[in-house]
């Protein structure tokens, strides 16, 4: 991306947040439905998701197709609205558009108790970055790590949006270690996104097939040996959403009591996976996760 389309993204992100958000996210999901399907990443979304489901057919396939393209519409409109997604107001009686699973709440009322450290994994499922905003609504606020996309413009934009929410972002490019190990030295809740391809990672099994996933969760976890939850947002009917927390995962140690660093990722992994298959339209299936 050239720095004048990304200048323009900008600008068209600070316009949109003048508009109906749920409108301009219905034409953006129009679209990105229309226009998906010609983009680059459709054809590795196709092979994956073939390769995922043998036992789903091609019509069946298409039709997850369309709906990741739906959901990437509306997340790019959501990201120029992000401070304004949680609009939930105990004095008011309409339904809110961001609705808390019961596990979501008794997470949330454990970690005020507490002053950490704490560890919080996700996925890139239907808009997950309110997971940590609707958190720091409620004092909790995580420290994320957080791979800026290019061009820095768009970069910048992005961290100006989610500093409005609270929280704190970890660049994962330079020295994120040391910040994350600071970060849970001082009591703080750490959140990252676990679903990618790692570059000197471990080996897991996701989808009955072999990829590399980054261990850091799980080196963070056996270091200080701290409480790991999951986290996701499901999108649900009506533009809403539903957030979940898992309670506190029991997680696999060796004989010595250490959390195991392998047996906890595919663990972490596994539980990434069924949330998948339960709403698979809601994954960015156009990465290349299987290498």
């Amino acid at each position: 991306m050239t720095s004048i389309a990304a200048g323009l993204l900008v600008l068209l992100f600070r316009l949109l947040r003048n508009l109906n958000p749920d409108r301009t996210a219905e034409i953006a999901a129009g679209l990105m439905r229309g226009v998906g399907r010609f983009l680059p990443g459709h054809r590795v979304a196709r092979a994956n998701l073939q390769a995922a489901f043998e036992d789903k057919t091609q019509p069946e396939i298409e039709q997850i197709l369309k709906g990741m393209w739906d959901n990437v519409g509306r997340l790019m409109m959501e990201y120029a609205v992000l401070d304004k997604l949680w609009d939930y107001t105990p004095t008011v009686s309409s339904v809110p558009r961001i609705a808390l699973s019961s596990t979501f709440v008794e997470t949330i009322k454990g970690l005020q108790r507490t002053s950490g450290p704490a560890l919080f994994f996700g996925a890139h499922l239907a808009n997950w970055e309110l997971l940590p905003i609707v958190s720091a609504v409620f004092g909790v606020k995580p420290a994320m790590l957080f791979r800026p996309p290019g061009p820095n413009p768009v970069a910048n934009e992005i961290v100006r949006l989610r500093s409005k929410v609270g929280g704190c972002l970890i660049d994962a490019r330079s020295g994120a270690a040391l910040q994350l190990r600071s970060a849970l030295r001082h009591g703080l809740f750490v959140g990252m996104l676990v679903d990618q391809h790692s570059v000197g990672g471990i080996e897991v099994t996701f989808f009955n097939r072999s990829c590399m996933v980054n261990s850091t969760l799980a080196r963070l976890a056996r270091q200080f040996d701290c409480p790991v939850f999951g986290g996701r947002a499901i999108r649900i009917a009506g533009g809403r959403y539903r957030l979940e927390f898992t309670r506190a995962l029991e997680l696999p140690r060796d004989q010595h009591g250490k959390i195991e660093i392998a047996g906890t990722m595919q663990f972490v992994t596994s539980i990434v996976e069924q949330w998948i298959r339960e709403h698979p339209e809601q994954w960015l299936w156009m990465y290349r996760r299987w290498r």
